[in-house]
C-alpha cells in the first residue's frame, strides 16, 4: 500500500480523504469498504490507521487495495488510546492534504450518494471552517432496518454545541480550513469523540454547520458499538446513568480545556458565551441556572433540554 498521499487530482473533480479506523473489525469491515468503492463520487483516497487488530482486519484492508489500486490507500499504526485520539493522530499526519475529509467507521455501510452529498453542500462554503454532518439509518449486524436517529429541528450553534453533538463521527465531512486549524495547536488535544469536538470548534470558530435530515449512512448497530443508537427507553437510560456518574461534566472539562487554546479566534459574542457557561458550570444553584440561561445553552429534544436542566440542577454539568 502507498505511503504518500496525492493531493490533487486529474480531471478536476475534489478529491476528499476518507478516515477510516480500525481494531478488529474483520465481521463488518468487508462491506463498508465495498460501499466506499461504490462511491458516486470516485475520487477519493483511503487513510486508515488500525489500533492493533489481531484478526484479518488488515487483510480486508490489504485486498481492497489491491482491489482498487494501491495508491488509493493509506495504512498507519494508530495509537492505540480509543477513538477519538485515533482520528486526531490522522488528522495530524502531513500526508493528507486534500480539499475535503471525511470521517468512517469500520462497521457502517454507506449509500452511493454519501459522498456526492456532503461535497454538494460544502462547496457553497469554501471560504471559511464548514462542516457537513446529518441522520443515519440504523441496521442489525444482518443489514436490517432498525430505524432512524433523531431528527433535529432546532438550528445548530455554539450554544447548543456545548452540550450537545448533532452529527455522527460517521456522517461527518469537513473541508480544508477545519483541518489547518486543528494543525494549529501545539500539542494533541484531549476530546472524548471527534464528532463532538467538531461540532464545538466549527462553531466556535463562527463557520458554516450544516445538518442533514436525510440519512445517507446505515450505522450498523451491533455488542461492540462504542456509542450506538440513543432511540429506546433502555438506552436513554443508560445515558442517565453515565450523566449521574458526572460523565458529561468530565466530557465537558476535556472540551472546555481544548477550547482554551482557539479563544483568540473566537469572536467576543462566542467568547461571551463560552466564558458563561464556563464559569456558571462551577457556581451555586441560582448563579448556575441564571448563568445558563443566559449562556443559551439548548439541546434539539425536550426530553434531551429536560436532561440539560436536570444536569444544571445537580451540578453534573
Amino acid at each position: 500500500m502507498a505511503d504518500s498521499a496525492f493531493s490533487s487530482t486529474a480531471d478536476g473533480e475534489l478529491t476528499v480523504a476518507i478516515l477510516l479506523c480500525t481494531y478488529n473489525g474483520e465481521k463488518f469491515l468487508q462491506a463498508q469498504l465495498d460501499s466506499i468503492a461504490k462511491q458516486s463520487h470516485q475520487n477519493w483516497c483511503l487513510f486508515v490507521s488500525d489500533d492493533g487488530s489481531t484478526d484479518r482486519t488488515l487483510d480486508l484492508i490489504e485486498r481492497f487495495s489491491n482491489s482498487v489500486g494501491i495508491e488509493r490507500v493509506h495504512l498507519f499504526s494508530g495509537p492505540g488510546r480509543g477513538f477519538a485520539q485515533n482520528f486526531l493522530s490522522l488528522l495530524a499526519r502531513p500526508q493528507i492534504d486534500v480539499p475535503y475529509i471525511a470521517f468512517a467507521d469500520q462497521d457502517d455501510i454507506w449509500l452511493p450518494e454519501k459522498l456526492a452529498r456532503a461535497l454538494s453542500v460544502l462547496q457553497s462554503h469554501r471560504a471559511i471552517p464548514a462542516l457537513y454532518a446529518g441522520r443515519t439509518r440504523y441496521i442489525d449486524e444482518q443489514d436490517q432496518i432498525l430505524g432512524e436517529s433523531t431528527l433535529f429541528l432546532k438550528p445548530p450553534c455554539f450554544a447548543n454545541a456545548l452540550v450537545q453533538s448533532i452529527g455522527g463521527g460517521n456522517t461527518i465531512m469537513i473541508n480544508h480550513h477545519v483541518l489547518k486549524v486543528m494543525r494549529t495547536t501545539p500539542h494533541p488535544i484531549d476530546i472524548y469523540s471527534h464528532d463532538w469536538w467538531f461540532y464545538l470548534l466549527v462553531s466556535a470558530l463562527g463557520g458554516s454547520i450544516n445538518y442533514d435530515p436525510q440519512p445517507y449512512v446505515l450505522y450498523r448497530q451491533h455488542s461492540a458499538n462504542v456509542v450506538g443508537m440513543n432511540t429506546t427507553w433502555k438506552q436513554k437510560w443508560l445515558r442517565i446513568q453515565m450523566l449521574l456518574a458526572g460523565d458529561f461534566a468530565k466530557w465537558n472539562d476535556r472540551n472546555i480545556a481544548s477550547l482554551e487554546f482557539f479563544r483568540p479566534q473566537m469572536s467576543a459574542q462566542i467568547q461571551q458565551i463560552f466564558d458563561t457557561f464556563v464559569r456558571s458550570r462551577k457556581q451555586g444553584l441560582l448563579q448556575r441556572v441564571f448563568g445558563m440561561k443566559a449562556a443559551g445553552v439548548y439541546r434539539q429534544t425536550t426530553l434531551g433540554n429536560a436532561g440539560l436542566w436536570f444536569a444544571i440542577i445537580t451540578k453534573k454539568i
